[in-house]
């Protein structure tokens, strides 16, 4: 009896088909399941509460811990939301520098979890915990919309995004954003849903955007950075810095030129507001 080749091809399409079955599948409950352990690496918190903190309310009542720098000159204020593996020691330097050398107002506070903030970090907690800082300086300091900038680095370009999609702010900086979690793994859409869809929401805000983004990144490759870029609306402006990784603060690595754009992005921010 001879063998049918069409049969044999037949048997040879459907293992296959049972084959990429079985990986998206494996894949899709490695996401649901995984992705808030490898997503959230919180560290031990690198500080004690004490009298110079805030404690500010959650919607859903958690107590998050934040610090807020005044300057009595400062025009505008930023809203620091910081990447994962950090907490408010570590990233003190980066929103020091902005506030001394910068001369900004800077309120950093500390994702549900992290540090000394109550809760488990999750997509929606991160959401909540950046609301509720936005809603301390609008409501609470009477600080105008219009002179808020969200900076967003790595994982916290996430929550800020989302923030500047649904309220008005004066800017919206992103250092080492993603255009989505799922697609640092893979460059495309695979599953229905995804973790802080940046890309999504990027053409939503309605504010001066810079972005800024490491050429030597390979946790967050640069192409996220362009194509953010590329999606979201005008004004906007950017800055590539060839060889630095995602480690790095972007804010040591570009040296002055990131002083001269964020200059520049700031003039862009008072341009609108006119």
């Amino acid at each position: 009896m001879g063998i049918n080749l069409g049969d044999m091809l037949l048997q040879l399409f459907g293992i296959l088909a049972t084959l990429l079955v079985c990986l998206y599948v494996g894949f899709a409950l490695y996401a649901l399941l995984f992705t808030n352990m490898r997503l959230f690496p919180v560290p031990a918190s690198g500080y004690k509460d004490h009298d110079g903190i805030l404690k500010l309310n959650t919607a859903s009542g958690l107590s998050i811990t934040a610090t807020h720098i005044e300057k009595p000159l400062a025009e505008y204020t930023i809203l620091y939301c910081h990447g994962n593996s950090e907490d408010l020691a570590t990233i003190k330097a980066n929103y020091a520098r902005l506030s001394i050398h910068g001369g900004y107002n800077v309120l950093a506070f500390d994702y549900p979890g992290y540090g000394t903030s109550e809760g488990r970090p999750n997509q929606r907690n991160l959401i909540e915990a950046t609301e509720a800082a936005y809603n301390y300086l609008t409501e609470e300091k009477k600080i105008p919309p219009g002179k808020i900038i969200v900076y967003g680095r790595s994982l916290g370009g996430g929550p800020a995004t989302d923030l500047t999609s649904r309220k008005p702010v004066g800017g919206l900086v992103l250092e080492q954003a993603f255009t989505s979690v799922y697609r640092t793994v893979i460059p495309f859409r695979v599953l229905p849903w995804d973790h802080f869809d940046n890309l999504a929401k990027i053409d939503s805000i309605r504010c001066p955007l810079f972005i800024l983004h490491g050429g030597a990144d390979y946790t967050v490759p640069s192409y996220h950075g362009k194509a953010l870029l590329a999606k979201a609306p005008e004004p906007k402006i950017h800055l590539w810095v060839d060889y630095a990784g995602h480690g790095d603060s972007l804010l040591k690595a570009a040296g002055e030129d990131y002083w001269k754009k964020l200059g520049e992005f700031q003039q862009l921010v008072e341009k609108q507001q006119n």
